[in-house]
């Protein structure tokens, strides 16, 4: 059994919830997490947890053929099974937004390799074995 260790701020006093303040006369105090009114620690359990993710930034500047969006952004998810892309305009257009599975990925990179070999360039330093 872990003991938890409570760090009041300054001035509180331990009848109150050590996150927003109110009295346990007003709100009761959590049964799960001692210290926090069942009001915070409802809306404490409701956060997840905080992810890490691998994204990517591109200049479309660089890109001939790209003057409706100056910028492109990619995001993997939570648990690596796709991206998100994002294509944010230079203009008055509205963000774009889509989502890709790696496997709906490679289907779309083959299809546009079936079309025209030349239309796939891959830009990497990476070396895969």
């Amino acid at each position: 059994m872990t003991n938890n260790i409570i760090i009041w701020p300054q001035g509180m006093r331990r009848d109150h919830c050590r996150y927003c303040g109110v009295p346990f006369n007003e709100i009761p105090e959590s049964m799960s997490i001692p210290g926090v009114c069942e009001f915070c620690a409802e809306r404490k359990s409701a956060i997840g947890e905080v992810n890490h993710l691998k994204s990517v930034f591109v200049n479309m500047d660089k890109f001939k053929g790209c003057r409706n969006y100056s910028s492109l952004m990619v995001i993997e998810w939570p648990n690596a099974d796709g991206v998100d892309v994002y294509l944010h305009s230079c203009i008055a257009k509205p963000e774009r937004r889509f989502e890709l599975s790696y496997d709906e990925f490679e289907a779309l990179i083959n299809a546009v390799y079936a079309i025209d070999e030349s239309k796939v360039v891959v830009y990497s330093d990476k070396n895969y074995q």
